[in-house]
């Protein structure tokens, strides 16, 4: 049996960004669900159209993640995570004060690309920062 090796990287400022970026996942459609009668009523939306807006980011995550991992074998974890972070925080925050359905729409594409990123990059980083056997913690 190999002898697993453990690195105590706990206290690093990137091991923080890795963590709290991946609790980001959660966040992504989660966000919106309590305010989708909210988009109906006040944008006057229909349902459907509403659900759009809470699901799109998931078709744009889905189709960009296998860019977004190859990028990272590419160029690493920190440039492409920078970029996520703020796409995903920008276009996430955009629909706030965005007017228009199809700009919204837009944006959700957008934070879709972000989260590919976000959710690639750390996965990544913190399989990178794992040393030691399958596994063992």
């Amino acid at each position: 049996m190999a002898a697993t090796t453990f690195t105590d990287n706990r206290q690093s400022p990137g091991l923080a960004v890795l963590l709290i970026g991946s609790t980001l996942t959660v966040m992504a459609g989660a966000v919106l669900t309590p305010v989708v009668q909210l988009l109906i009523t006040e944008r006057q939306l229909t349902a459907t159209a509403a659900g759009l807006v809470v699901t799109v980011h998931g078709v744009s995550l889905a189709v960009t993640a296998p860019a977004a991992g190859r990028l990272v074998d590419r160029c690493g974890v920190r440039r492409p995570l920078v970029v996520g972070l703020l796409l995903y925080g920008t276009a996430g925050g955009a629909g706030a004060v965005v007017d228009s359905y199809p700009l919204l729409i837009t944006t959700r594409l957008i934070f879709g690309v972000g989260a590919a990123l976000v959710f690639t990059c750390t996965t990544v980083g913190l399989l990178d920062r794992h040393t030691g056997a399958p596994g063992t913690g």
